[in-house]
């Protein structure tokens, strides 16, 4: 099996080449995806939301285990063989096949809970996907290993397109939440048809568990720290449904999504090429905290302007493009936009951690949030939607400090080293804030249309910028090193 796709390329070149083909990609399926889903939105109700995000619980929970961690173990391991690979396949299948019939006998039980029946047959379709994912995960995974991700780009963003336009379709045809598992299944049955044609991997009948002891026990840890950030993660929607319904879950999933999506967009096109290269640097402490904290300002310089913004125009946005119906979203919308800042700073240490060998403390730290979070969300829910949204703003940042505090630890870098690296991004977005609030005092007069929110965004994107290229000549060597690519 070939170590590296191209060995005339250096890391770094590999990696700015990774960040830029799926960066690209994420660029094109987001302008199509945005356009897809608020037309989606404006058709099917909040209660076909709130039915999506109930099965989203159960699917999304069971899932994490249905790897078993097994794409992490491939991509952090240095030299693997093909008899470890094709091992390592027949066991994800029989986990994928096992977890589908586990999902489809439990569903009526997961509906008498949500006193929801139609949810049973949306989970026992969705649960078919455990046995398409398990199918694909290693010819994805092998992708990440080797850095490929100009081929990766290439399925995903092929994938992703089919899957939008045909939850369009469906939504139109008045398929209603049925739309949603459309597109759901319909991305992975396209990924997997993508990936089978780019990777070529045939697993052989061959099964040694003697030889990929060590990576079963890589990946169980990789997998339990999925596991409980899962639970800490979506214990909100679990306790919104069960005491406030259905329709209040269709407010609070469409307020949670709308200010995830720059985070989860964003840190889904960083960390697979982070992951991937601190895997080759995992024995280079110099190195890797070069990288880790070039990471880290990366991702912050492009998701700090875009959450604070959307806390900006978020009452603007959701009246004029979503409708009023879904005026109960606007303040968790904003609450939650200010903590995905704490969000988007912690989600660079755990593939740090991965790839240190180290998928126990991140195991144990996400352990400890799966106690506390959920507590916080029972105290909060006594105080309705916006109770719960402030849960998270009043005890996460706190978890997430510490998390950075293990990354920074595991390459030395210090307090002072980790802030003067966010200081591009912080000076930046408070100087963006400072134009919108101006904007909108100079417009205040006048009704807003789509065009003053159109103003907003660009106003706001020229502050920033401006900022940026100014007073950071950091930041411009940055934009230097990508752009002639």
């Amino acid at each position: 099996m070939k170590k590296e796709m191209n060995p005339t390329l250096t890391l770094k070149e590999k990696t700015i080449k990774g960040l830029i083909w799926v960066g690209s990609s994420q660029v094109i399926f987001q302008v199509l995806s945005w356009v897809c889903t608020i037309f989606v939105i404006r058709i099917l109700s909040p209660s076909d939301y709130g039915l999506m995000g109930m099965a989203g619980i159960v699917i999304g929970f069971v899932g994490l285990f249905s790897g078993l961690g097994i794409d992490i173990a491939i991509i952090q391991k240095k030299d693997i063989t093909k008899r470890e690979l094709d091992s390592l396949f027949w066991i994800n299948l029989a986990s994928g096949v096992f977890f589908f019939f586990a999902v489809f006998l439990i569903a009526p039980f997961v509906s008498r809970f949500f006193a929801a029946e139609s949810l049973t047959p949306v989970l026992r379709v969705l649960g078919a996907n455990f046995i398409i994912c398990s199918l694909y995960s290693i010819p994805y995974a092998l992708l990440t290993k080797e850095l490929a991700f100009d081929k990766r780009s290439r399925a995903d963003i092929g994938a992703n397109v089919f899957s939008n336009l045909l939850t369009l379709l469906s939504a139109h045809l008045g398929f209603s939440v049925w739309s949603l598992v459309i597109g759901f299944t319909a991305r992975n049955i396209a990924l997997l048809f993508a990936l089978t044609l780019t990777v070529q991997y045939c697993p052989r009948v061959v099964f040694s568990l003697a030889n990929i002891g060590g990576l079963l026990r890589y990946g169980i840890y990789a997998a339990g720290s999925r596991t409980f950030w899962y639970i800490y993660s979506n214990a909100d929607y679990l306790i919104v449904g069960r005491f406030l319904g259905q329709t209040v879950l269709g407010y609070y999933t469409m307020a949670f999504e709308l200010s995830s999506m720059p985070i989860d967009k964003i840190s889904g096109m960083v960390n697979p090429v982070a992951m991937a290269s601190f895997c080759k640097l995992q024995d280079r402490i110099d190195e890797l905290k070069t990288y880790f904290l070039s990471f880290t300002r990366g991702t912050s310089t492009l998701i700090f302007p875009a959450l604070i913004g959307l806390m900006f125009i978020s009452n603007d946005f959701v009246n004029l493009i979503l409708t009023n119906k879904w005026a109960p979203a606007i303040l968790p919308l904003q609450v939650l936009a200010i903590m995905g800042i704490f969000k988007c700073l912690s989600v660079m240490v755990s593939p740090l951690l991965h790839a240190r060998g180290k998928p126990n403390i991140s195991m144990y730290y996400c352990m400890a949030s799966a106690v506390i979070m959920p507590a916080a969300f029972l105290v909060g829910v006594r105080y309705g939607l916006e109770g719960v949204s402030l849960a998270w703003l009043t005890v996460f940042p706190w978890l997430a400090s510490f998390m950075i505090y293990l990354g920074c630890r595991e390459v030395g870098a210090s307090l002072k080293e980790y802030v003067l690296n966010l200081s591009p991004s912080i000076m930046s977005t408070l100087a963006m804030l400072s134009a919108l609030a101006i904007v909108k005092v100079l417009l205040s007069h006048y009704p807003v249309n789509i065009w003053i929110l159109i103003l907003y965004i660009f106003s706001g994107a020229l502050a920033y910028a401006g900022v940026m290229v100014i007073f950071f000549p950091k930041f411009r060597a940055d934009i230097a090193q990508v752009v002639p690519r």
